[in-house]
C-alpha cells in the first residue's frame, strides 16, 4: 500500500477539518481527534458538494455535513444506523505516523465510464 506525505501533525487543530489534494484530483480532509487522526473525502456523497472540511465532529466520531445536516463515521465512512433517509458512505483512507509526520494512503483511481483503457 502506498501512502503520501501530507503534513505534520502537529499542524492538525483538534476537530478541526484541514483540507489536502492527494492528486489533482482528489480532495481529502483530515480530523485531529484526541490524537487519532482520521482522512475522509471532502466530497459529501449525498450532493457531492466539497465542503466536509468545514463539518463539525461530534463525541460520537461522525463528522456532519455542513450543507444538509447528514453524519457520516469517521471510522466506517457509513450514516449512523438509525438513519433511515440515506444509505451513502463517506470514503477513508487510512493513515500513519512517522516522526511526527502523517501519512495518508494513496488509493488506486477507479476509471469512470468515460474514462477509455487503451
Amino acid at each position: 500500500m502506498d501512502y503520501i506525505r501530507i503534513c505534520k501533525i502537529s499542524e492538525v487543530l483538534e476537530k478541526k477539518g484541514m483540507k489536502f489534494t492527494l492528486d489533482d484530483d482528489t480532495e481529502i480532509v483530515i480530523f485531529n481527534v484526541n490524537g487519532i487522526y482520521y482522512a475522509v473525502a471532502n466530497t459529501c456523497p449525498h450532493n457531492q458538494s466539497h465542503v466536509m472540511h468545514e463539518g463539525f465532529v461530534d463525541n460520537e466520531l461522525y463528522v456532519t455535513c455542513p450543507v444538509h445536516g447528514y453524519r457520516f463515521s469517521l471510522k466506517t465512512g457509513m450514516v449512523p444506523p438509525d438513519n433511515k433517509e440515506m444509505s451513502g458512505k463517506l470514503e477513508i483512507y487510512k493513515t500513519k505516523i512517522e516522526n511526527g509526520e502523517l501519512y495518508v494512503e494513496k488509493k488506486k483511481k477507479k476509471l469512470r465510464f468515460f474514462d477509455w483503457k487503451w
